[in-house]
């Protein structure tokens, strides 16, 4: 609930965001939203400063408008938690481990591997998140690959095998501050939002200027509507045939869809 400050022209809620009640007789508006701003953020209420980009994600995926929701056949999928107009975010964050966009599909997974091993604490969280590995052929490259990463960070090489698949189908765009691609990498909530060949959110940049990307909804969804994206994009699926889409999307993902267009054969 909104509390009074030590001005009755604001009221501070949660969010940290002010609205005007009425005219301030104590000077200048600026100078006193400024002293305001400055006050929360010394006792730790108060919106993030502008140049921390981490703080400023954190605090937008606080805000998500989805959770993540277990299904009885297997896997998860994002669910919208309340209504959300078009042109909303449903969620916005940074990714927990990423690699340049510069980088060829296989060596941008493998600096991805290199680093998950690296790093417990994210190996962890991979482990945890139960994401899916892809169904593709391992060639003789990819072993050597593997046992070479195997012995540098004292792993198994099968367990180097099944961390290149899991990130290779799993891994998303991720912005930089201008809004541009700049990278991939894994999420830790939007790689649960599931394909389908009519969605009702696009892959965006963050409105925020931080790295990562965001969810934003342009069709209206209700409450407990699954969230769901185009896996190809920046490629355009609303006017691709059917056997089209399914070769597509099994040529870069692996999987056969099943949406509703796609069970419609639309």
């Amino acid at each position: 609930p909104a509390q009074s400050c030590c001005c009755a022209s604001y009221r501070h809620c949660r969010s940290g965001l002010f609205a005007l009640s009425h005219s301030c007789r104590r000077g200048s508006l600026f100078t006193q939203r400024r002293a305001h701003q400055s006050r929360l953020r010394s006792s730790g209420r108060g919106l993030p400063d502008s140049n921390d980009g981490n703080a400023a994600m954190t605090q937008s995926t606080r805000k998500a408008r989805c959770a993540v929701n277990v299904l009885a056949e297997g896997g998860r999928r994002l669910v919208a938690t309340r209504p959300i107009n078009p042109g909303r975010d449903v969620i916005s964050e940074a990714p927990v481990i990423s690699a340049p966009s510069t980088l060829d599909g296989r060596d941008r997974t493998w600096a991805m591997v290199r680093a998950l091993l690296a790093d417990a604490e994210k190996m962890t969280w991979l482990t945890q998140a139960g994401f899916r590995p892809v169904e593709r052929a391992w060639d003789k490259e990819d072993e050597s690959i593997a046992r070479g990463i195997a012995r540098d960070y004292g792993a198994d090489a099968l367990q180097v095998q099944d961390l290149y698949l899991r990130i290779a189908i799993n891994q998303t765009a991720c912005f930089d501050e201008a809004g541009q691609l700049a990278a991939f990498g894994l999420y830790a909530t939007i790689c649960f939002a599931r394909h389908s060949c009519a969605p009702n959110t696009m892959l965006m940049a963050p409105r925020s200027r931080v790295s990562g990307a965001a969810l934003r909804a342009f069709h209206p969804i209700a409450a407990g509507d699954e969230i769901t994206w185009n896996y190809a994009w920046p490629r355009d699926l609303s006017m691709v045939s059917y056997a089209e889409r399914q070769r597509l999307l099994y040529q870069l993902f692996g999987f056969r869809c099943r949406c509703i267009r796609c069970r419609d054969r639309a």
